[in-house]
């Protein structure tokens, strides 16, 4: 079972164990889904994931909540890299929102890569997130403000100077 869902499943008191995980990447969980022959699975990727945004088309797919208090637990244990966030309502046909565990996504570059070279990538990033929306839709949802925040990971210091410079 993947490193995510067991500590989740850890966090919520179950025992990996206890599932049958048939170890299907995500084509192949949505088309066991498809034919009955799993219940569910567990997917950590941008919104909307297009596969699965097929699949709730056709079948009656419910998302189940990763409570506020698993989040905490998992990140007590594992440095605080997760976050709690919520899947909209209207994704996936969800009349309502629902609580999850987000995992941020990071842009790594060796401390030794020079802040000009930090500072150009990041800018020319921001500014080609609606183009790059078109492949990868959760680019649209880049926000400067909220992105400046990479704890536990440490902010690259052209990276530092690209946000303060837009904070001028």
């Amino acid at each position: 079972m993947n490193v995510i869902a067991t500590r989740v499943l850890h966090a919520a008191g179950v025992a990996a164990d206890t599932i049958d995980d048939p170890q299907l990447d995500l084509g192949g969980s949505i088309a066991a889904m498809e034919r009955g022959e799993i219940d569910g699975f567990f997917w950590v990727g941008g919104l909307p994931t297009p596969g699965i945004a097929d699949i709730a088309e056709t079948v009656d797919v419910r998302l189940l909540p990763v409570e506020q208090d698993w989040v905490n637990a998992v990140n007590e244990r594992y440095s605080h890299a997760y976050r709690p966030a919520d899947v909209p309502a209207g994704t996936y046909g969800l009349d309502a929102s629902v609580m999850t565990l987000a995992v941020p996504n990071y842009l790594v570059t060796a401390g030794s890569t020079p802040p000009g070279v930090v500072h150009d990538l990041v800018a020319g990033l921001f500014a080609a997130r609606t183009t790059l929306a078109a492949d990868v839709p959760a680019a649209a949802l880049l926000d400067r403000r909220s992105a400046i925040f990479t704890g536990p990971v440490p902010l690259h210091p052209g990276a530092e100077e690209y946000y303060r410079g837009l904070r001028r």
